[in-house]
């Protein structure tokens, strides 16, 4: 029943939790559905298991191709409140083999560049990055980037590789 409702409000970009003063003590759960229409969009909405699941799928299929892919991280203070407009702005930016979602906080966004080398993904980046902040003119954001297999081998690395660059 409860993994069920986990899956609805995430459905949802909700989020639940749990609550608990002990053993034998009872336990509560609570959950939060978003009410603007923002966080209903078309964009994904990834939880930590999904993107993981996402990277590692892409790693298994760069492996067979014997390709290497970039993931990135965008970063920045007031992002979460023009979440809409930033995930807008690269769509139409990216290519179509690239992978773009973002957290449930709407924070963070990742940006998978699929076979493109450390040089490629980086030119890339730049031209995003360009067009994130005019957009967001005065909001300072930052990129982080680790590229497969160089950076890391696995989802974890590579996640823990763009989160400890932050």
């Amino acid at each position: 029943g409860l993994s069920l409702c986990k899956q609805f409000v995430e459905l949802h970009s909700g989020r639940i939790w749990v609550e608990s003063e002990g053993a034998g003590k009872g336990s509560r759960f609570s959950f939060i559905l978003p009410t603007t229409q923002e966080n209903l969009e078309q964009y994904p909405i990834v939880t930590e298991v999904t993107l993981l699941r996402s990277i590692s799928h892409i790693i298994d299929l760069s492996r067979k191709q014997s390709k290497r892919f970039t993931l990135c991280c965008l970063r920045g203070a007031d992002l979460k409140g023009h979440a809409l407009r930033v995930m807008e702005a690269l769509e139409k930016e990216k290519r179509a083999s690239d992978f773009l979602a973002m957290t449930q906080e709407g924070e963070i966004y990742f940006v998978i560049f699929l076979g493109a080398d450390k040089e490629q993904a980086n030119m890339a980046r730049n031209r995003l990055e360009n067009r994130v902040k005019s957009i967001l003119e005065g909001i300072q954001v930052s990129w982080t980037m680790a590229t497969f297999p160089e950076d890391g081998e696995s989802a974890e690395a590579l996640i823990r590789k763009v989160s400890s660059d932050a």
